[in-house]
């Protein structure tokens, strides 16, 4: 079956684009999604009536947030539209990744196997496909990274090619915060693969923080909201903390597969110098990666995304090296089989190879019927509740809400706190962390407007 992707035919898509859309079936059909699909739809839907981080307290990046916006207007609160428009965007990705490799002659074949190898590589894992701020970041990452190819190859003497990979790369950060760290990966491997000048090292991280800076700019001049922004988004992206070794086992199959193509390298024996060149590139970038991973700024899962070029272009190589049709059915069912298998169980649980992504809140059926189609509030950190409803304050994140309902004693923030309730009159109030009795004491008004129905609830008067 690999023979069949070694063809430079470009209708050989047709077949990629069926494939990934037969191996995520199973996944459009789910009826208890990835918990993050969610989020990100509920962030979407309270973006129909309020501004990001003044309004919504969340560190969801301002690209991605208005993204979901859209898809929320067209689509409506739908896990089955991300699911589809995450396999379209991994197909596109595919596509990029593929055309990079003949563009910059990467391997000594032009075909269309790099695509097959991507498509499958990101179906190892379920959060690795779905429609996510990560996945939308890695398309502008792959074509900062083909730019780069050309510039180590080309040795390019404009500026311009420099100056388009920063702001790739800062487009990228929009969608997704944490791969800033790729900034300081495209710097190394200038470093150690051209002789690029002083002054374009400049160029490239000032170009990298424009997007960024126009933004920031935005909300400071016209939503006069740019406090909100660098503490809701910037800085809590930025936090770091150290990776776990179970978290790291998460990219096994990205791995497994990165490392099975690197040892057989040296049985490569028709690659010219800047092909070798190149594999030293792949390698030195796959390992930097790797070792920010391991200080990850963002979810984990999310980050071995950025491995994944990488794990497709060593075992694009070692499938290269098969030639006997036996040989090749088989390492193609067993690539298939071993992909299939931690994709379906990232999911479903059918080994319990990973811990579940899901996080279904069980509740009883009496505050099911409470809340189901509401405006909610809720006062904890119980996000998964506003699956049955909808957002009706600023206060989602909990962490980040915490600096204005710890600190009542200031007026401000009692302001706040008032407006907001005013605003978005939610329907319902679950308070989890004992804040409303306190919330009550600074704004008696409310006590006329809202009564508890069971301990926790609080449902508004009609």
């Amino acid at each position: 079956m690999l023979s069949f992707f070694k063809i430079n035919d470009p209708y050989r898509l047709i077949a990629i684009f069926l494939i990934a859309f037969a191996i995520k079936i199973p996944f459009f059909t789910n009826a208890n999604a990835y918990f993050d699909m969610q989020h990100w739809l509920i962030i979407g839907e309270a973006m129909q009536s309020g501004h990001m981080y003044v309004d919504i307290f969340d560190s969801i990046a301002p690209l991605a947030a208005s993204t979901y916006w859209l898809i929320v207007l067209i689509f409506g609160k739908s896990t089955l539209a991300l699911n589809i428009l995450g396999t379209l965007l991994m197909l596109v990705q595919a596509i990029i990744f593929n055309s990079l490799t003949i563009k910059n002659k990467v391997f000594e074949q032009n075909t269309y196997l790099p695509a097959f190898v991507y498509v499958i590589l990101l179906s190892s894992h379920y959060a690795l496909s779905v429609f996510s701020p990560a996945q939308l970041a890695m398309t502008f990452v792959l074509l900062a990274f083909s730019k780069l190819l050309s510039h180590v190859e080309f040795r390019a003497k404009h500026d311009e090619q420099i100056m388009s990979i920063g702001l790739l790369l800062g487009l990228a950060m929009l969608f997704y915060l944490p791969f800033i760290v790729f900034l300081p990966i495209v710097l190394i491997i200038l470093v150690f693969f051209t002789n690029t000048l002083k002054r374009r090292y400049i160029i490239l991280s000032l170009s990298s923080v424009v997007p960024l800076v126009l933004v920031f700019t935005y909300y400071w001049l016209v939503n006069d909201e740019s406090g909100y922004f660098i503490i809701n988004f910037v800085t809590p992206t930025l936090i770091m903390g150290l990776t776990t070794l179970s978290n790291i086992g998460l990219a096994i199959p990205v791995l497994t597969c990165w490392f099975l193509g690197f040892v057989t390298m040296p049985k490569q024996r028709r690659l010219n110098n800047y092909q070798t060149r190149l594999a030293q590139l792949f390698f030195l970038t796959g390992v930097l990666t790797l070792f920010i991973l391991l200080f990850a700024v963002a979810d984990i899962i999310t980050g071995i995304i950025l491995l994944v070029p990488v794990a497709a272009f060593f075992t694009t190589h070692l499938f290269f090296l098969i030639r006997r049709p036996l040989v090749d059915l088989i390492v193609t069912l067993m690539f298939l089989s071993f992909s299939l298998l931690t994709s379906y169980d990232s999911e479903f649980g059918f080994v319990g190879l990973y811990g579940s992504l899901s996080k279904e809140v069980k509740i009883d059926a009496e505050l099911a019927s409470i809340i189901k189609d509401k405006k909610l509030l809720v006062l904890g950190d119980k996000q998964q509740l506003y699956q049955y409803g909808s957002l009706a304050s600023p206060f989602y994140d909990w962490g980040l809400s915490l600096p204005v309902l710890d600190n009542l004693e200031f007026y401000d923030n009692i302001v706040f706190i008032k407006e907001s309730i005013d605003r978005y009159q939610p329907e319902v109030i679950l308070d989890y962390e004992l804040r409303w009795q306190e919330i009550r004491f600074h704004i008696p008004e409310f006590n006329a407007q809202y009564k508890q129905v069971k301990p926790s609830v609080w449902v508004r008067n009609e």
